[in-house]
């Protein structure tokens, strides 16, 4: 919805989820996200809380398996 109300907002990874309909076993996975979204003309403060928050994780150095 930020696209028609120009709020600015900032996407980061977050995880990996299993693919439905899959057994749990299964090494496929989904990736997730997390999206930051701050008030009009604050670009600052949704690019500072996805900043600490990839400090504060590792998600966005993980790859899905390939297999």
């Amino acid at each position: 919805f930020t696209n028609l109300t120009g709020h600015p907002a900032v996407v980061v990874p977050s995880g990996f989820a299993p693919v439905k309909d899959e057994p749990p076993e299964s090494p496929r996975r989904n990736a997730t996200s997390l999206q930051f979204i701050a008030r009009l003309y604050r670009d600052e403060h949704a690019l500072a809380a996805a900043h600490t928050f990839q400090q504060a994780t590792d998600f966005h150095t993980r790859r899905p398996p390939i297999s």
